[in-house]
């Protein structure tokens, strides 16, 4: 596992990825796709993208329910939802 400071200046996200190793915590993984977000969170011009990711981080730090979850991908995925839900683990219809 990759020390804070060395995990700041990596720029490459397959390069994160296998830092990370066989055990990483569904934690770590869900920080590590919203620090992915966050370098393109210019790009993310809708609010709802952008809730998506910040309840994402909420949720990987146990500071944001299921429902909250299932929710903020919910009303961010429009028509691809059910890819989208079953991709990050929600499970809201």
């Amino acid at each position: 596992m990759p020390q804070s400071k060395d995990w700041d200046s990596m720029d490459d996200p397959a390069a994160m990825i296998a830092a990370l190793g066989n055990d990483a915590s569904d934690r770590k993984l869900r920080l590590l796709l919203v620090a992915c977000c966050r370098r393109l969170w210019s790009k993310l011009t809708q609010e709802r993208f952008r809730n998506a990711v910040d309840i994402a981080e909420q949720y990987a730090d146990a500071l944001a329910s299921e429902e909250q979850r299932d929710e903020a991908f919910r009303l961010s995925s429009g028509s691809r939802g059910g890819r989208w839900r079953a991709w990050c683990g929600c499970s809201a219809g």
